[in-house]
């Protein structure tokens, strides 16, 4: 199935991005228009060294149409007997991009319901080509990669390559008794052996409540290594993304850590400051409407910008653009509106819940956890859907994306 949206004027060039939507297990790709024929980006290493800009005002972000490529709820889950899965962030380590999953549900056949975890790879990835993944499992069925190590769940978050056979993961470790019930308490950081699958952990606590920061962080996402430093994208509770760099050989070190404050590098995590506003209110409606859940950031070699794709509020997919880190950050241009097809009867991705309330047991509502990812592949974008629970809007955990279509809901799983 292939969902195209109504296209949107804009100035910007950008060939071949890829969205991924994993709690829907949906890939998406998202083009610009442009009256002359687009130049594909030119290949580029997964977290390189972007060129400095020179500082400026705030672009313009890009406008886009998107069109869903495949769905991962496919022969290759169903053969690792898996039913669907959150989470959906990836890294290129040599000739093979690995996905990263989230809570992990399962079909049957398998004899279990869920993990917290899961990890698949691909190789031969094209802008507009639906990845064949081949999961980790053991007997056809697979298992996570990550161990809890006493904690409820735990989620990988950003990766990024240390060399042809391994990278880095930072890992959420999540408390509590229970789908709704739960906390993150910490962020810690492990190393992955793709030849054996074997994980070290590095660091089991690099940020957690009593870090500093103003609000708590529960979520890291690299994003290049330039001038000698790993940059990081930091998201906290409260949905702010804070920006955090550190020398590649003091990673697991929480106190090699410095933070953008605004005009320099501090070395307090007290002195971070968000890279783009974010609405903060305690009223439940109107934190639906400023939405802001994950964020991912990577340079785009073809536009020549870093591009972050976010939430504009609970039912929008926008891309945000910037020449440099640090800022300033253009203001949310949509690319997918979800909140548009209801009226119209036409595709729109949702996410189940616990059964409580609708004709088949499930009671649909917006999908509130679309987050993005780096690159997963040379030169893209991809963009994701899942990751229950690790902002500031309610959590759950999905079992592949439900589309209302014709007035029917069809689970696609």
């Amino acid at each position: 199935m292939k969902i195209r949206l109504s296209p949107l004027a804009g100035p910007a060039l950008l060939a071949a991005s890829a969205l991924l939507a994993v709690s829907g297990l949906a890939l998406l790709a998202a083009r610009t228009l442009h009256s002359s024929a687009a130049v594909p980006p030119p290949a580029s290493a997964p977290l390189a060294a972007a060129p400095p800009p020179t500082v400026q005002a705030a672009p313009m972000a890009p406008a886009a149409r998107a069109e869903m490529v495949c769905s991962f709820s496919n022969a290759d889950a169903v053969a690792s007997q898996v039913q669907g899965a959150d989470g959906g962030q990836s890294v290129v380590v040599g000739d093979r991009t690995y996905w990263l999953f989230g809570d992990t549900l399962f079909l049957p056949a398998s004899g279990k319901q869920i993990e917290p975890n899961s990890i698949a790879w691909s190789s031969g990835d094209a802008p507009g080509r639906c990845p064949k993944l081949r999961y980790h499992a053991r007997d056809g069925v697979a298992v996570p990669f990550i161990p809890k190590d006493g904690s409820l769940t735990v989620w990988p978050a950003g990766a990024f390559p240390v060399d042809a056979h391994s990278f880095d993961v930072y890992t959420v470790y999540v408390y509590g008794s229970g789908p709704y019930a739960y906390w993150i308490g910490e962020v810690g950081l492990a190393r992955v052996d793709t030849a054996s699958m074997r994980v070290e952990t590095l660091s089991r606590r690099l940020w957690d409540a009593s870090s500093g920061f103003e609000d708590q962080v529960i979520g890291a996402q690299p994003v290049d290594s330039a001038g000698g430093y790993l940059h990081v994208i930091l998201q906290t509770q409260g949905g702010d993304h804070l920006l955090a760099r550190v020398r590649p050989a003091d990673v697991a070190d929480a106190r090699a850590y410095a933070y953008w404050d605004g005009a320099g590098w501090s070395p307090r995590p007290a002195a971070a400051v968000p890279i783009w506003p974010h609405a903060r209110t305690t009223d439940p409606l109107a934190r639906i409407a400023s939405y802001d859940d994950g964020g991912s950031i990577a340079y785009n070699a073809y536009l020549r910008k870093y591009v972050a794709v976010v939430n504009d509020g609970i039912g929008k997919i926008a891309a945000r653009v910037a020449d440099r880190l640090e800022g300033p950050w253009s203001a949310p241009a949509d690319w997918i509106d979800c909140s548009g097809h209801r009226a119209a009867g036409g595709p729109r991705l949702l996410q189940p819940v616990p059964a409580s309330a609708t004709r088949d047991g499930r009671r649909p509502r917006p999908l509130p956890h679309l987050h993005a990812h780096g690159r997963i592949r040379r030169g893209g974008i991809s963009h994701r859907a899942g990751a229950a629970g690790r902002g500031a809007g309610p959590g759950a955990l999905s079992a592949g994306a439900v589309i209302r279509r014709r007035g029917a809901w069809t689970a696609r799983s």
